[in-house]
């Protein structure tokens, strides 16, 4: 349900009653200019997620909030699998711990996560990791993540933290207008998908090729003359 206008004014008023001796409120026409520019840009928006945002902000916030600060609330709400670098790095961490040097644990994490760790590779990650437990190079897989991770990171939080009709707007813009380079980055990124496809069969088979030797009656029957 998008933000109508009675509503804007009544999250306005909200503001304007929690933060009363604010020099932004000196005024009913700064009041109804900021009236006018909210309704204009949360117009798209569901309405109950402004308002949990603005909730929010005035419950955890001595100061007014800007758009901005109302927006990132909103994309935190709204794109949960969005995840902070510090609990992606924890997140990594759980799987290395998990899933330990051998196969890709790559494949168990959230998709942008995962870009990052491909990125650096697998086994380059839990090389630097198993150097740290041992006392060398301590903590050098962290850093080796966050390095990539951060931008990423960075650009996808300001990317969903904008209005929908601006996101599309700009999408649209920056397809239409991209060239050569553009496209030579998202064929390296469809070509590297391929790869790994390509790998994750061969282990697959290989892995199904194993297991059927383990259980083949000849094998069987050969464990049973030795027990």
């Amino acid at each position: 349900m998008e933000l109508t206008k009675a509503e804007t004014i009544q999250m306005v008023a909200l503001i304007t009653s929690a933060y009363p001796n604010h020099d932004r409120f000196n005024s009913e026409e700064m009041i109804k200019a900021m009236v006018n520019v909210w309704a204009n840009t949360f117009k798209d928006d569901d309405a109950r997620i402004v308002s949990m945002a603005v909730a929010k902000h005035v419950q955890t916030s001595k100061w007014p909030p800007s758009i901005a600060e109302i927006r990132e609330i909103m994309m935190t709400i709204q794109c949960p699998d969005l995840i902070p670098p510090d609990e992606a790095w924890l997140t990594v961490s759980d799987v290395m711990y998990a899933k330990g040097e051998f196969g890709d644990g790559s494949r168990y994490l959230p998709p942008l996560i995962r870009r990052a760790v491909e990125s650096i590779g697998w086994s380059n990650l839990w090389q630097m990791h198993r150097s740290g437990s041992i006392g060398k190079s301590a903590g050098y897989d962290r850093v080796a993540f966050m390095d990539i991770y951060k931008p990423l990171y960075e650009r996808e939080r300001q990317r969903m933290q904008l209005a929908p009709a601006t996101r599309q707007r700009i999408d649209a813009a920056t397809a239409s207008l991209s060239g050569e380079g553009r496209k030579m980055l998202e064929d390296a990124k469809q070509d590297r998908k391929k790869q790994d496809d390509f790998f994750r069969m061969i282990e697959s088979g290989l892995q199904h090729q194993a297991l059927t030797t383990d259980n083949s009656p000849e094998l069987l029957e050969s464990k049973e003359e030795v027990q």
